[in-house]
């Protein structure tokens, strides 16, 4: 049975999509799981995905302040172009009472490594190139009740970093002995945003 066209249908939150597996439910589909009281509202759900659109343009736009060719990628130019995104998004976490992480297969810190729903959300990525995001119930044990994941892709500047092995900074290379985050090619699926959050009670 192909499970995504049995649950694909537009998301009213903005235009995203809404897909579902067998833990992978459609976007409201949260209506016949939990009682009126404990349900999630529109607002809540459509400010997941502001803040992740608004974490993932602040990627795009410190990526591209980033040339490689005029300057070194160092520890200091990761501190430039890549670490405020991490903070933001912990931030906002913090503020939020949320939980909030970028998370890969091919992981670089083991911190970023992905748990087997976000493993299944990056596959389904692969699988529908044109899905942005999706929301999901949280199948961790003892986690948050409701998780949006949306997809994290290649710009030309990451290559500096996420490129071929032998290219990556030498601090890389020594920092990350089990590092598995390289090959890639522009527009390659990096990873997932991952935005989790209680139902209210």
């Amino acid at each position: 049975m192909d499970l995504f066209k049995s649950f694909y249908r537009p998301c009213s939150v903005l235009f995203f999509l809404t897909i579902g597996l067998l833990q992978f439910q459609p976007c409201f589909s949260w209506a016949d799981s939990y009682p009126e009281k404990n349900r999630v509202d529109a607002e809540l759900l459509a400010d997941a995905v502001r803040v992740a659109e608004e974490i993932d343009a602040l990627r795009s736009t410190l990526a591209a302040s980033l040339d490689p060719e005029e300057m070194e990628v160092n520890k200091e130019t990761f501190a430039l172009v890549c670490k405020p995104v991490g903070m933001r998004a912990k931030k906002i976490a913090i503020q939020k009472d949320w939980e909030f992480f970028q998370l890969a297969i091919k992981y670089r810190n083991p911190k970023n490594k992905a748990d087997p729903q976000a493993v299944k959300a990056t596959n389904l990525f692969k699988r529908y190139p044109e899905l942005r995001g999706f929301w999901a119930n949280d199948t961790r044990p003892g986690k948050m009740a409701f998780r949006y994941f949306r997809r994290i892709t290649i710009e030309p500047a990451c290559l500096a970093c996420h490129g071929e092995k032998e290219k990556r900074p030498e601090f890389i290379k020594k920092k990350y002995l089990d590092d598995r985050a390289f090959g890639f090619s522009p527009d390659d699926l990096r990873g997932v945003y991952s935005i989790s959050f209680k139902v209210k009670k």
